[in-house]
């Protein structure tokens, strides 16, 4: 199999592109977890982590700091639909930590928020190991790797919730 750029790659200016099912399935899943997570952090609660879900909440928190990093990659690549769905992975992140930030949190919206973005990005290592993808030249398996982190630190935080 060929190895073939990210459709982002190469482009100037802002622009859109061509997702293709892979990208368009790991984003719809994604964003219901996303609703999930903003639902759980406008449901009232009080401040206080619980000590039972400790390891669920420096998870995830871990992996909302990270999506930070993800602006400077977001805003090099001008992809309009990659910066969009940055803005609302970055929301549904803080919005899950939030939550998680209560002594009355319950557990199914973090599980169910959580276990989407598993799925999301067991979808986007499909896409890496059956399209062998470079993102602006880096080796395939580098993006590849990075996602497994994501995918073992949501299963984890799933177990832990």
């Amino acid at each position: 199999m060929d190895t073939v750029n990210a459709p982002w790659s190469g482009q100037r200016g802002w622009h859109t592109a061509d997702w293709g099912p892979w990208g368009w399935a790991e984003t719809v899943i994604k964003l219901i977890g996303i609703v999930v997570a903003v639902g759980a952090a406008i449901d009232d609660g009080a401040a206080s982590i619980p000590d039972t879900h400790r390891l669920s909440y420096w998870l995830l928190f871990a992996v909302a700091v990270g999506y930070i990093g993800s602006i400077a990659d977001r805003l090099a690549d001008r992809e309009v639909i990659a910066m969009g769905f940055l803005a609302a992975t970055l929301l549904g992140h803080w919005s899950i930590v939030y939550a998680m930030g209560r002594a009355d949190w319950p557990s199914t919206p973090v599980r169910v928020f959580a276990g989407l973005m598993v799925l999301g990005d067991l979808i986007k290592l499909g896409y890496f190991a059956t399209t062998k993808t470079q993102v602006r030249g880096i080796p395939w398996p580098v993006p590849f790797a990075l996602t497994g982190i994501l995918v073992i630190s949501y299963a984890a935080a799933f177990i832990a919730a």
